[in-house]
């Protein structure tokens, strides 16, 4: 595998850098690439900050301990270290670091059941340009319902089929993002980001679940939200409370905090200025100040 510009990947106990090849990397009898059986975290520095990292790291945690019973403690250390030396290297002005850490094992002999290959990780850094945050989008309703997970909800896994097909959807009719809806009609989360409303002077975000993932920016915007003594509740919120609310925002460890201007429907239209004011994200902003 040739690295592009602008990314490095450690692997193995070795840091490659643009246009270098790693060996061994891109194997057939890799269970990630043969059944999507890998788990991963993802974060973007905040003010050349690694932010939140220990709950990145808990995440990993127990999403190793739960899907092959493995001991963290033989990771933890080497993990940390070598995000931490890599976000001190090639710092530009203006750019923040986006990191992804992923689990996956290897596969003996490319059937389902023999899982008793080694278990690795990688580690992808890339440099993003200055203000690549997503400021304000318009979204749609899914096609279809959220089914829910097989697994617990702090599991990020690989498989995002589902979600890539939506959003080449939502793109052929120029929409940026969707949000689901699950069996009783109830609003669970965007294809990669949880959901957070505002009515009056109370926030409102879905109730972790199965179908709805445990988000570290969504954990982390609720503590911010207590700090600020503002009312923050977590409840199911059906498609009437939803058209009802004052402002909505889509969280994600990567692209932050994004505010949502129009919502299409399948019965119905939410729209608000383009260019509001967006409470959450002062909020959020806030609390990262405050505590990093």
């Amino acid at each position: 595998m040739l690295i592009k510009n602008n990314t490095q990947i450690y692997f193995k106990g070795t840091l490659y850098s643009s246009n270098e090849q790693i060996p061994h990397f891109s194997s057939c009898f890799n269970r990630s690439i043969l059944f999507g059986e890998s788990i991963f975290t993802s974060m973007k520095t905040w003010r050349k900050k690694l932010i939140f990292l220990d709950d990145h790291l808990e995440r990993l945690a127990k999403g190793i301990i739960y899907l092959w019973k493995a001991d963290w403690k033989q990771y933890e250390q080497e993990i940390k270290d070598a995000l931490i030396s890599m976000n001190e290297q090639n710092i530009c002005d203006g750019a923040e670091n986006y990191f992804r850490v992923t689990f996956f094992q290897e596969s003996p002999d490319g059937t389902l059941l023999n899982t008793n290959g080694d278990l690795n990780f990688y580690i992808i850094k890339k440099q993003l340009p200055q203000n690549s945050d997503r400021q304000s989008i318009c979204i749609g309703q899914a096609a279809v319902s959220k089914a829910p997970r097989a697994y617990p909800p702090f599991l990020k896994v690989s498989n995002y089929v589902d979600s890539i097909v939506e959003l080449k959807k939502a793109k052929e009719s120029g929409l940026d993002d969707v949000f689901y809806v699950d069996s009783k009609q109830n609003v669970t989360e965007a294809t990669t980001s949880n959901i957070f409303t505002r009515i009056d002077d109370t926030y409102y975000t879905p109730s972790v679940s199965p179908t709805v993932l445990d988000g570290i920016t969504r954990r982390r915007l609720i503590s911010a939200l207590n700090r600020g003594k503002k009312n923050v509740v977590e409840k199911e919120i059906n498609l009437h409370e939803f058209g009802r609310a004052h402002e909505i925002v889509l969280t994600n460890a990567v692209t932050g905090i994004t505010a949502v201007h129009e919502i299409i429907g399948h019965n119905f239209h939410w729209q608000i200025q383009k260019d509001s004011p967006c409470k959450l994200r002062e909020i959020f902003n806030d609390y990262l100040i405050e505590t990093t």
